[in-house]
């Protein structure tokens, strides 16, 4: 999908793999759909996030996890987000964190939204396990509310490190922001899911050079990214910033499909 996108059209489904040690191999075909950014309000109403759900769950997800801002600012459209929230089916869990965003409509509030619709989690500097996924940890921290264009510091990760996670597990971390990464490969995270930069959302290549706003927040703007062991996988999102358009950067659902590399030995 390329060029203009309005509001009404519907995302792209992205597909990714990413590779597990053999010594995990009882979570090898872990489906965990992820959508992020759905900025919930003028241009995001219950009848689109209703229809999105129904994309989500045709897609058989182990797991859904909602990377943040949700909601965009108006507290009038709180319902539009949370009624539809209880037609998610995951075939274990639904998983969220609060983005910046999130913090501009109510954090709080928007907490007490997701406990009143029982189907999702909210993780608030919080670790999830279950043992239908054996093996997996999965972490969520809240948005550091930082400038947009510094650097911000994530504690809590560090804290994680030092005590409580496990290098054993795969370790999820789940950051609204990409610029987590600058420390989540060193402090033992295996994986990455990110939102927050819409992917740029209106995006031009005047002289074959692409051009965003996302380019001012980091070096991580849309897709998959690398560094040491670990990974980082960014969402372009499924809402609009300012205006209900995109250019060449389609909204996205993605499928993160955990599997065992080809190969890959078992740790001694």
């Amino acid at each position: 999908m390329t060029g203009w996108q309005r509001y009404t059209d519907p995302p792209s489904i992205e597909r990714h793999v990413v590779p597990l040690p053999a010594h995990l191999a009882a979570l090898d075909g872990t489906r965990v759909v992820q959508v992020s950014d759905l900025h919930v309000g003028r241009y995001m109403r219950a009848e689109h996030w209703a229809a999105h759900i129904e994309r989500i769950n045709a897609l058989a997800p182990d797991l859904v996890v909602i990377t943040g801002d949700a909601m965009d600012w108006a507290r009038r459209y709180e319902e539009d987000y949370v009624e539809p929230l209880d037609g998610l089916e995951p075939r274990i869990a639904a998983l969220a964190i609060l983005g910046n965003h999130d913090f501009y409509f109510g954090a709080d509030r928007l907490a007490r939204g997701y406990r009143r619709s029982r189907s999702v989690r909210v993780l608030r500097g919080e670790r999830w396990e279950s043992d239908a996924l054996p093996g997996l940890s999965i972490w969520g921290i809240d948005d550091p509310m930082s400038s947009l264009t510094a650097s911000a510091r994530y504690p809590r990760l560090r804290t994680w490190a030092d005590g409580a996670l496990d290098p054993r597990r795969y370790n999820v971390l789940l950051s609204h922001r990409p610029d987590a990464f600058r420390y989540a490969p060193e402090l033992g995270f295996d994986l990455q899911l990110s939102g927050h930069t819409h992917g740029g959302q209106i995006v031009v290549a005047p002289w074959g050079k692409k051009l965003h706003i996302a380019s001012v927040l980091g070096p991580w703007d849309q897709g998959a990214f690398d560094a040491r062991d670990a990974r980082l996988y960014v969402s372009r999102g499924l809402g609009f910033a300012g205006v209900p358009y995109r250019r060449d950067c389609p909204t996205e659902i993605t499928v993160h499909e955990l599997r065992v590399a080809p190969g890959a030995r078992a740790a001694a």
